[in-house]
């Protein structure tokens, strides 16, 4: 994996298909080994893919953690919104 690192951030930014490739060749892994991937596994595996690349890990830490949260949120709004959307007295009052 150490070769495609520096091909990982391009200009400051993801290049996403050999994050990609990259994140896929470890859930082949767990699949291959049988093991069942909880969500922190997945994390930690981002963070490890992440990490080798950019040196400033704590910008990276920030960066992550402010996306995800932000990531998170927006689900939360979509979620209410669908739900009000096929079932418009659940959040109307009546």
């Amino acid at each position: 994996m150490q070769r495609y690192n520096h091909q990982l951030i391009i200009l400051n930014k993801l290049n996403h298909a050999v994050f990609l490739l990259k994140l896929s060749s470890v859930l082949n892994d767990y699949t291959n080994r049988n093991i069942s991937l909880e969500v922190c596994d997945l994390a930690n595996e981002i963070g490890m893919i992440l990490g080798c690349a950019v040196p400033d890990k704590q910008a990276l830490l920030h960066d992550f953690n402010h996306g995800f949260a932000h990531g998170v949120d927006l689900s939360d709004k979509m979620e209410q919104k669908n739900n009000h959307f096929y079932n418009p007295g659940l959040t109307s009052g009546g």
